[in-house]
Order: C-alpha cells, then sequence, then structure tokens
C-alpha cells in the first residue's frame, strides 16, 4: 500500500530519511498493510465476481427479449443498484481509513524526529542508476544527494515502539471493512420448463463470436462518448450524451435479443414435440449460478441435445 506522506521535518539538518525505506522496514506498517491488502483483496474479488454476474445476467435477459419476465428485469436493477451503492460505500470507507492511517504515520514519524532531536531532509537513499527493463529489476546505486546521517533505522525503531502509534493503529484494524454483497437467493426459471439451461452459458457456448461482437460494437460506441465527455462537455452536450448512451444500450439489447429470437423459437418446437412424446421439455434459467442459478438444477444433457438439434443448430448464428 503506497501512503500519501507529508514532510513536516526541516529541509536541512543533520541527515535524511525517507517515507519509503521507513515503510519497507517498519514492522507496524507492514502488519496494518498486510491487513489492508488482504481486506481490499477480498473486496476487489467478490466486487468482480458480482460484476460479472450483474453482467451475464443483463446479457441472458436481453437475449430472451420479451419472454424476459418483468420481476426478474427489476431484480436485475435492484441487485446492480444495489452493487453501485455498496462500491461507492466501499471506497469511501477505504479513502477515509488509509487517510487515518496516513495520519497516525506521519504524526509517528514527527515524533520520532523531535525524540532523535534530530532535523533532517526527506532523501531517498537510493535511485535508479539507469534505465529500466521490463520483467527485469531496476538497477539502483546510491543517492548522491543525500549527505549527513541515514535516520532511517532509528526512525523505524521509534516508531515500532511508539505506544501512542500502536493503540491508534490497533484501533484502525478493529474497523470492519464494509463488504459487497454477493447475492445467493435462487429463482424460478425465466421461461418455464422441465430441465434448466443456463441462457447465457448456451449462447456463449454455442455463439460466442457472435455475442463479442455485439459487446465490441457497444464497446466502441461508449468510448466515443467517454472520449467526448475526457474533453469537457457542456451540460447540454452531456444531456446529449446520456440520450445517446440510453439509443446505445436500446440497440445493444435489441441486438441481443435478435440474436437470440430464432434459436428460442427452435427450442420452442423442439419443446412441443417433446410434449407429445411425454419427454422432459427444456427451460430456460437467467440468473447466473453465481448469484444462486434458478429453482431448478441446471441440466447437463439438455444444451447438448439442443444444440444437435437440427432446427435449433440452424437458427445459431
Amino acid at each position: 500500500m503506497l501512503l500519501t506522506w507529508i514532510t513536516t521535518a526541516a529541509l536541512a539538518g543533520a541527515g535524511f530519511y525517507h517515507p519509503a525505506d521507513i515503510a519497507a522496514a517498519s514492522k507496524a506498517y507492514a502488519e496494518v498493510s498486510a491487513v489492508a491488502q488482504a481486506d481490499t483483496q477480498v473486496v476487489q474479488e467478490r466486487a468482480t465476481a458480482v460484476a460479472v454476474g450483474l453482467q451475464n445476467y443483463d446479457m441472458a435477459l436481453d437475449l430472451l427479449g420479451d419472454r424476459a419476465p418483468a420481476a426478474e428485469r427489476e431484480r436485475y436493477q435492484e441487485l446492480l443498484t444495489q452493487f453501485n451503492r455498496e462500491k461507492a460505500t466501499t471506497q469511501a470507507f477505504m479513502d477515509v481509513w488509509i487517510e487515518d492511517f496516513d495520519a497516525q504515520f506521519l504524526a509517528a514519524v514527527d515524533r520520532a524526529l523531535v525524540g532523535l532531536g534530530a532535523t533532517a531532509e526527506v532523501c531517498a537513499k537510493e535511485i535508479p542508476a539507469g534505465r529500466s527493463v521490463p520483467g527485469m529489476p531496476t538497477p539502483m546505486k546510491a543517492n548522491p544527494d543525500c549527505t549527513g546521517d541515514d535516520l532511517n533505522a532509528k526512525i523505524v525503531a521509534a516508531i515500532d515502539t511508539d505506544p501512542k502509534l500502536a493503540s491508534e493503529l490497533k484501533e484502525i484494524l478493529a474497523m470492519d471493512f464494509p463488504t459487497i454483497t454477493l447475492p445467493a437467493d435462487p429463482q424460478p426459471l425465466s421461461v418455464p420448463g422441465d430441465e434448466a439451461v443456463s441462457v447465457a452459458d448456451f449462447f456463449k457456448a454455442n455463439a460466442l463470436g457472435s455475442l463479442k461482437a455485439i459487446d465490441t460494437a457497444d464497446t466502441k460506441a461508449r468510448s466515443d462518448i467517454q472520449a467526448e465527455i475526457a474533453l469537457g462537455a457542456s451540460p447540454e452536450e452531456l444531456a446529449a450524451l446520456t440520450d445517446t448512451a440510453r439509443d446505445i444500450t436500446a440497440k445493444t439489447d435489441a441486438a441481443y435479443a435478435s440474436l437470440a429470437a430464432p434459436v428460442l423459437a427452435a427450442v420452442d418446437k423442439a419443446n412441443a414435440k417433446a410434449a407429445k412424446k411425454s419427454l422432459p421439455t427444456v427451460g430456460w434459467c437467467a440468473q447466473p449460478q453465481s448469484f444462486g442459478g434458478c429453482d431448478v438444477p441446471l441440466s447437463a444433457v439438455a444444451p447438448k441435445r439442443l444444440a444437435a438439434d437440427k432446427k435449433v443448430a440452424k437458427a445459431l448464428p
């Protein structure tokens, strides 16, 4: 974890130190950094899982088009809103947490300098000795600008035995990080049937190229909007860009629905034949398994049977 350090020491004096050198050697710093990294990793992994799940859920509902139940579209929007709110809350907490951590260490460094009776300048002990090569450690050399005594070790020893810092860090470490909720409630099948097939999984397995083409077109269209915003759009222009974004969403939704429509129709016909023969029919599950899937377990054989059906295969792009 990289802290934002503010130097309060005098700019000239008997020695030198550098925050990065102190951080690399401080046990207290390492302890708090380890906790922060572990908690941050958990949050990031959870956030990634939810983001991917939401993306798949949204795509599945778009592929179903008019067949997607209104209740599921509402559920998706509720999950999306919850995710965005939790992300913002988590980020705000982490910003304050790190800011507090920074402040306590800054104060401890200042106390250490006072205790040492030393004035010092901030100076990195080592600087790059030449060009860095990707994948290789950067060669380093002693910094000729650092003069006087190297105070880093003495400051580290002082802050690692600073009772005030220890007490403050104990309070910081006791704080609970906010979490990102991973939905885990199975839903009814989006389109009823005896056997369940995941919408997203089926189309990814059998029409991945077409799905990627739609996603690429959507991304390119939105990148143009982002470029205009980055250039500094006026309020009027932002309003127009918002309308454009809605149009892009509608176009993408329609593209997914158009891709899937003939396939879903072919599956309807296959279901009708199966029902006449008292064989199991296929139902569609839009909610991803990572969110709990559907209350009917996914079938391992139904997707293969559908993909092998001549009319379904012909309808696939």
